[in-house]
């Protein structure tokens, strides 16, 4: 199993759940050390920006301890992402119009 994470592109999409747009790279960044953190730690805390959390269990742990993350995404700090906190990196490649 492996989880495929990305940002996302569309302001209306941040409007719609009332969250910052210009946000989401910290805040996937953040989101991203907190699961992780999950998986490898009996009882875990994280206090970051966006996510908080105090002596939380998460169960059924994966059975390495961990799930590799592909990151997704066609900009410079998608790539960056991936190589910093990923475990792969899925490109987004637009198709050129065919007139």
């Amino acid at each position: 199993m492996l989880l495929g994470v990305g940002v996302g592109e569309l302001p209306e999409e941040y409007q719609a759940v009332g969250m910052n747009f210009a946000d989401r790279g910290r805040r996937m960044d953040e989101y991203i050390d907190a699961m992780r953190r999950l998986w490898r730690e009996d009882t875990a805390s994280f206090h970051g920006r966006y996510v908080h959390f105090e002596q939380v269990e998460c169960r059924p742990w994966p059975v390495r301890r961990s799930i590799p993350l592909v990151i997704g995404g066609a900009s410079d700090a998608a790539i960056r992402r991936a190589a910093t906190r990923g475990d792969g990196y899925f490109p987004f490649i637009f198709r050129a119009t065919i007139r």
